[in-house]
């Protein structure tokens, strides 16, 4: 499958597993392309997807895009054992510390802020929760297009 068809979400990415991203080449020759784009799900893992891209860059590489994982706190309905788009939910960011790792790295070399991604849960029967979902990541899109940083790809999903 070609890189520019991939996006890298979950949680606990390892070093290693970032490093197959970054070089990852679906074609088996020529100059591998790594993937469409990281999806970052907390502090941490964006510390070692910027180490691991600064010597992929250093080297050559391509500088990868990255997303960050937000939780848009939707209550969405669902089992209470698999949602996950609440502040209280262990997955992704809340807004307030997303929007200060983009504002950060607004001017990193080594990675491409091209996205903005959030899920919001599982077996979800009711369209109103992705409606509230999606006017938020509109409203912190426009947030970081007003601080000068643009984005390519908007995810909102649920299984």
């Amino acid at each position: 499958m070609p890189g520019s068809r991939i996006v890298f979400s979950g949680v606990g990415k390892s070093r290693e597993e970032i490093r197959v991203g970054l070089r990852y080449n679906g074609k088996k020759r020529g100059k591998a392309s790594g993937i469409l784009l990281f999806n970052v799900e907390s502090e941490e893992e964006l510390e070692v997807l910027l180490d691991e891209a600064s010597k992929h860059v250093a080297r050559g590489g391509r500088v990868p895009g990255v997303a960050i994982r937000v939780n848009p706190d939707v209550q969405a309905g669902g089992h209470p054992h698999i949602s996950t788009g609440r502040y209280e939910h262990k997955f992704g960011l809340g807004w307030d510390a997303a929007s200060a790792l983009y504002k950060k790295y607004a001017n990193a070399k080594q990675v491409s802020w091209d996205g903005i991604s959030a899920h919001i849960g599982s077996q979800i029967t009711d369209l109103e929760p992705f409606r509230e979902a999606l006017a938020r990541v509109v409203g912190y899109v426009s947030q970081l297009r007003a601080a000068g940083i643009h984005l390519r790809y908007w995810i909102l999903a649920a299984d």
